[in-house]
């Protein structure tokens, strides 16, 4: 039984193409979806252009631009993952998963073309 659910799955797997997943940084500039689409970054690079208050034209620091995009990232990750499970593991080990997921989120650990 086993070693047909392992063909089973094998055979599953050279079936399914390959997918373009969804990056949380910057749309390309030379991309034709530039101006289209909006991802985290973008979201962040449009907020340094802004100020917050036109009265005293006080802008957003590099701080709270972080801050911006790692709230985003939460929420995207907080859509992803079941909270039940996670409700048995302590905080301090919470906080370490998520720092780890964010540190793959921002480094880019493919190979250059």
């Amino acid at each position: 039984m086993a070693f047909s659910t392992l063909i089973l799955l094998m055979g599953v797997c050279l079936l399914i193409a390959p997918v373009s997943a969804f990056g949380a940084g910057d749309v390309p500039n030379d991309s034709n979806l530039d101006g289209h689409v909006w991802r985290h970054g973008d979201i962040a690079n449009l907020l340094l252009k802004l100020p917050i208050s036109f009265v005293t034209n006080y802008a957003f620091t590099k701080l709270e631009l972080k801050q911006v995009y790692f709230g985003n990232w939460l929420r995207d990750y907080s859509q992803l993952i079941d909270t039940k499970p996670l409700s048995f593991l302590p905080e301090p080990v919470l906080r370490l998963l998520l720092s780890r997921l964010e540190i793959f989120t921002k480094v880019d650990l493919t190979l250059p073309d």
